[in-house]
């Protein structure tokens, strides 16, 4: 059985564990020119038993435009684009807002602590094995989907128990 988690955006990450929590593989957000390569993700997605993508929405001045793009339509684009694999794939669907995850994983964050410094702390303290992996900032992402994917192991097997 295994469960993904998926931080969106371009530099976002997919990750995979198992039903016991461990970690399996992860990987970037497969993009080719700023799309999502569907055929890619599906792959990752396929005999999945739930996929936890976090829920995003629009930040006030998140709309930074480069030449001629405007990012946040670009964020939004690619997790519409992971959502609508997600079904196309059958698989179960959970849409965490960041603050529904990380309560439920480590509790939420103190007021005043970096959110991607917490992630990648808990991160590695719960997969030793890989923990040399999140010594930089740029391993959030790969931090965060594995938090995202442990949320869809937790709610799934709880569901099931029930």
């Amino acid at each position: 059985m295994r469960f993904i988690g998926i931080d969106p955006g371009k530099t976002g990450h997919i990750a995979v564990i198992d039903e016991t929590g461990e970690f399996l593989h992860d990987s970037k957000m497969p993009l080719i020119d700023g799309e999502l390569a569907c055929s890619v993700m599906e792959a990752h997605l396929l005999g999945a038993r739930c996929v936890a993508l976090e829920q995003v929405q629009a930040m006030p001045g998140g709309g930074v435009r480069r030449p001629g793009i405007v990012s946040t339509f670009n964020f939004g684009k690619i997790f519409g684009e992971t959502l609508a694999c997600a079904k196309m794939c059958s698989v179960k669907i959970l849409r965490p807002r960041p603050q529904e995850w990380q309560k439920l994983i480590y509790g939420g964050r103190k007021k005043g602590q970096d959110p991607k410094e917490v992630s990648r702390a808990v991160a590695a303290e719960r997969h030793p094995s890989i923990a040399d992996r999140f010594q930089t900032k740029v391993s959030a992402g790969l931090a965060d989907a594995l938090h995202l994917a442990e949320y869809a192991r937790r709610l799934t097997l709880y569901d099931e128990e029930k």
